[in-house]
């Protein structure tokens, strides 16, 4: 992408997002100030009343809960799919139809 003259490297988003911006920061690190998501950098709440009727701090512990365990390690598991060897469908050629997919026909003379 072309800036202030000069050209730069952007992914895809990022010049897309630059192109929108109805001013454009002079250097490369104030775009990236301008363009910056992380949102928490800074508290956002600091000041204002918590509303909530539980507060509580939501930043602490792990989101996620822990992967389930396998099956095979004697973890209830809510069910189970019985272990099937390779499943063989067997078609006699009695049972295959023949279909044809393309037709050619003669283009109408005009």
């Amino acid at each position: 992408m072309e800036l202030h003259g000069r050209s730069h490297a952007f992914c895809h988003s990022c010049a897309g997002k630059i192109a929108r911006l109805e001013t454009v920061p002079p250097t490369v690190a104030a775009i990236r100030q301008v363009l910056d998501r992380e949102r928490r950098t800074m508290e956002r709440r600091e000041g204002g009343n918590d509303r909530r009727i539980f507060p509580r701090e939501r930043r602490v512990g792990e989101r996620r809960s822990p992967p389930r365990a396998d099956a095979a390690e004697g973890a209830s598991a809510p069910f189970l799919l019985p272990d099937f060897e390779d499943i063989v469908v067997e078609i006699e050629d009695a049972q295959i139809e023949a279909v044809e997919l393309t037709s050619v026909r003669l283009a109408p003379e005009s």
